[in-house]
């Protein structure tokens, strides 16, 4: 009897202990995906904020030193500020926004996806493992309870 309690007591304890170190893989990996969203976000905005000023960049008349502009290089530049304004309202407009924003969304929500495939496969790893586990426990019993 003294046995057998021990014997439960071991596999209770086994069974708290399996349900800690799950609950922590569970944690850090919720905390690496925020991690991930988060640096996903800010390269997204980074991005946006690169084209922006890529638009708004003056367009300047390439010349080698000691060369004048040519007609066409200096209307081009003469040009550039209204360029630069039309471009910007263009990458503000909602429209951009909108078609930009999703394409950012699909990549991280691919990553989720993928890494809740992962870690469901883990799970029937770790079911199956603790199914053999119990099996092996089972059987030892037996043996023991035959002797």
């Amino acid at each position: 009897a003294q046995r057998r309690e021990a014997r439960e007591e071991a596999e209770r304890a086994a069974k708290e202990k399996a349900r800690a170190e799950a609950a922590a893989r569970r944690r850090a990996e919720y905390q690496r995906m925020k991690a991930a969203h988060e640096q996903a976000q800010q390269a997204a905005a980074a991005a946006e904020a690169a084209k922006a000023a890529a638009v708004e960049a003056p367009i300047e008349p390439a010349t080698a030193e000691g060369c004048k502009p040519t007609a066409e290089e200096e209307s081009v530049a003469a040009s550039a500020p209204a360029v630069a304004v039309e471009g910007a309202a263009v990458s503000s407009s909602p429209q951009r926004k909108a078609t930009a924003r999703p394409v950012t969304d699909t990549i991280v929500a691919s990553a989720l996806l993928k890494r809740r495939q992962e870690l469901a496969a883990e799970g029937v790893k770790e079911r199956r493992l603790k199914a053999e586990a119990m099996r092996r426990e089972k059987e030892a019993q037996e043996a023991a309870a035959r002797e």
